[in-house]
């Protein structure tokens, strides 16, 4: 219905409701094995409250909630496998483990089937399991056997009232007070339940809340004032709700639509019921009750000048006015069924079970009780005495017990449907942990007990109890606990498995969390530079210069040299050696070590070995050929060695020449330079003159130095000895002769 055509209704019809609205309960889930329930519906017997349809919601194993302690029937529709339309033959069994096993007779309704189970005395609160088994003769169309499983959750009803600091709650007998049900809204002015909410009016507007107290919306609908009266019910294909302020009533279709708010007269109380409403309209003329029920104009007057509670029992209207308790008869005359001494004022009203509930306050005082009595008057009773900060606002209906509301959360507190862990690379399997937490943001503790993995991947996770752990713990409202799964994968990939966590969570008493993490095998590589090395020729005795031998990890992981990890192959290993950085070391992705080699050759003639590089790395070692070319000597000198000479100190003597011969077969460069004495007593000997510095020697041709022993004054006698040095371009460079000489004591 649109928001104009309900402003239409309400101003043709000065449709009047009440701060409180009759008990009511939608119960959620249904799927079976073969169909489901189509309708679920409970019949209060007597009709001592109203028909409670439970609507199908879906779900793995469907969960029903009926009013518990009292009696009625319970009728379960449901479709299936048709049979021959005479009913011979068929039957169904009901397996409830909290009132035993019955067997039924299921009524052919053509396109379904319906069965009626009779609940004498009630059943008591709590959740227990149930099953249907039904076996349908075979006819025309078909036909076969099936069964369906659910949970029934009895529930007792409760009356909620207002008060200055939020909603109280006590169960319609008068036990379980909860004086503080739900907080933090300031002067509730009405309340109304509907399926499984309470929605209720306060200094900030609509709010509503579970029926277990949690989940509160206080801004549920915001509104520029306080609503005097609320109302929800059963619109069409949607919920309806309805408010009155100040003049104004305002509507909203649920869970979503627009808000209207049209015009009308003081509407002090509103009330539904088999989808119609009731307001109560104050007026110059006292009250009057407006409704779909009665014609247009003819609205039914009401006893007293204000109404500020109403209730609707089937279609029979009861409303508080002043100390009463009123009815209409059945000439839709006011006809009073309870009075209060003349001191107390009533003020709502509401309705469950067999009985009207009613708050009642002592004139001029602070004093309030909540009262209960039958429709017919009898049976007054005190449910609550003596409490001080009611507004008046009463509705009844039913109540859940305070439960866990469990959600998963990562490390941050955001919520999460699966834990997706990290991806781990490494060279090896990790041993890593991955952690869930689990929320109650309920109002009762979540008590949870074993943590498994029940599916997937169940080798690569498991369970890792520790301090805080949700296993075997009690976590209190607004606590969380949390579920630290080892991830330890047999091979490389991603790993998925899902883990349950078993204890008193609604409806299942588990909830299953999908986990899943990834291995990524990672490995060092090696790269060498140069590839290899050719060091040339190099006469023997004569060791090259040292040439670097760069090493970079150009993989994912840490690339290890053991110690002793560099060693050298080959045929003429032992012409080359090497140093460097790379043993005993682990050199990270993109970083290097380096290892010098150089060239000795012991003979002439091609020389060949390898420096091999042992490591982590996949196809080691690493092999860096190292080829030389052993050769003569370019020079040779005559003599060969040199002999020694001697003389007296402050004297000096000549060596016999010294011949340089190239031997080669080419051309030997001496740089000019290249004839040098050196060693620790160059300064005793001395280049007299040579022929050798600055010249090219073709093959075969010679040049010649003449040396001397020059030990001078102050010289100590004794022996001495330096080298003569010969640079030049050729094989066995530098050419080394070893100079010595003996001084003698100066003659006296």
């Amino acid at each position: 219905m649109s928001p104009r055509s309900a402003r239409a209704r309400i101003l043709k019809w000065l449709v009047a409701g009440a701060s409180a609205v009759a008990a009511g309960s939608v119960l959620s889930g249904c799927a079976g094995t073969t169909g489901g329930f189509t309708k679920v519906t409970f019949i209060p017997v007597d009709q001592s409250g109203p028909q409670v349809e439970i609507a199908a919601s879906g779900g793995a194993i469907p969960e029903y909630r009926i009013p518990g302690g009292r009696d009625g029937r319970l009728l379960l529709e449901f479709a299936g496998p048709y049979g021959d339309g005479t009913g011979l033959g068929d039957t169904c069994t009901i397996t409830w483990d909290k009132v035993g096993t019955k067997t039924l007779a299921p009524v052919d309704n053509g396109s379904s089937y319906s069965v009626a189970y009779d609940l004498p005395g009630g059943v008591s609160a709590g959740s227990s399991s149930a099953s249907l088994t039904c076996k349908i003769a075979t006819g025309g169309k078909g036909g076969g056997s099936f069964e369906m499983q659910f949970v029934i959750i009895a529930v007792y009803d409760y009356v909620y009232w207002g008060h200055t600091d939020g909603i109280g709650r006590v169960r319609t007998d008068g036990t379980d007070i909860k004086p503080k049900f739900i907080t933090g809204v300031k002067e509730v002015r009405a309340i109304a339940v509907h399926a499984d909410k309470i929605y209720f009016s306060h200094s900030k507007g609509i709010g509503r809340a579970d029926l277990d107290g949690d989940n509160v919306e206080a801004d549920f609908i915001p509104t520029n004032e306080v609503a005097d009266a609320i109302v929800v019910y059963s619109h069409g294909a949607g919920d309806l709700i309805e408010w009155s302020q100040k003049g104004r009533i305002g509507s909203k279709f649920l869970p979503d639509g627009r808000i209207d708010g049209s015009s009308a007269p003081d509407i002090t109380a509103m009330a539904a019921s088999h989808g119609q409403w009731y307001f109560a309209v104050t007026h110059s003329g006292g009250a009057s009750l407006s409704s779909p029920a009665y014609p247009p104009g003819e609205p039914p007057r009401l006893t007293g000048t204000r109404v500020p509670g109403l209730t609707i029992v089937g279609r029979t209207p009861y409303w508080t006015s002043d100390n009463k308790v009123n009815t209409l008869d059945a000439d839709n005359r006011p006809s009073t069924v309870y009075q209060a001494r003349p001191w107390v004022n009533l003020k709502g009203l509401a309705y469950s079970g067999k009985e009207l509930f009613f708050l009642g306050e002592l004139d001029r005082a602070q004093a309030q009780s909540l009262f209960a009595t039958r429709t017919d008057g009898s049976g007054e009773r005190t449910v609550l005495d003596d409490f001080s900060d009611a507004t008046g606002a009463v509705a009844a209906g039913p109540g859940r017990d305070p439960a866990p509301r469990v959600s998963v959360e990562d490390s941050d507190g955001k919520k999460i449907q699966e834990l997706v862990g990290p991806t781990f690379t490494s060279p090896t399997a990790p041993v890593e942990s991955i952690a869930f937490y689990l929320r109650n943001s309920g109002n009762a503790d979540l008590k949870s007990t074993f943590v498994t993995v029940i599916s997937g991947d169940r080798n690569s996770f498991t369970e890792s109890p520790g301090t805080g752990s949700c296993g075997f713990a009690t976590v209190g409202p607004g606590q969380r606990c949390f579920v630290r799964i080892d991830f330890d994968p047999a091979t490389p990939g991603k790993h998925r498995a899902v883990v349950r966590v078993s204890g008193n969570m609604n409806p299942t008493g588990y909830l299953d969390v999908p986990v899943s993490a990834e291995w990524i095998q990672t490995a060092p590589e090696v790269s060498v530079s140069p590839a290899s090395v050719d060091f040339g020729p190099h006469a023997p005795g004569y060791p090259s210069e040292y040439t670097t031998v760069t090493v970079t990890n150009t993989g994912s992981a840490g690339l290890t040299v053991p110690a002793g990890g560099v060693t050298l192959a080959g045929t003429n290993r032992d012409d080359f050696d090497f140093t460097g950085t790379c043993d005993d070391v682990t050199v990270q992705p993109a970083q290097t070590c380096s290892i010098e080699v150089l060239f000795n050759p012991t003979a002439n003639g091609s020389r060949s070995g390898s420096l091999q590089i042992a490591s982590n790395a996949p196809g080691s070692p690493t092999v860096v050929p190292l080829t030389g070319t052993g050769v003569p000597p370019a020079l040779s000198l005559a003599p060969d060695p040199v002999p020694s000479v001697t003389t007296a100190v402050g004297t000096d003597t000549s060596f016999d020449p010294i011949t340089v011969t190239n031997t080669s077969g080419a051309s030997v460069t001496i740089p000019a330079d290249g004839v040098q004495i050196t060693g620790g007593d160059a300064d005793k000997f001395g280049i007299v003159s040579q022929t050798c510095a600055g010249q090219t020697l073709a093959a075969s041709a010679t040049c010649s130095i003449h040396a001397e022993f020059v030990p001078g004054l102050g010289t100590m006698p004794g022996d001495y000895s330096a080298d003569l040095e010969l640079t030049h371009g050729g094989a066995g460079n530098p050419l080394m002769a070893s100079l010595s000489g003996t001084a003698t004591a100066p003659p006296s």
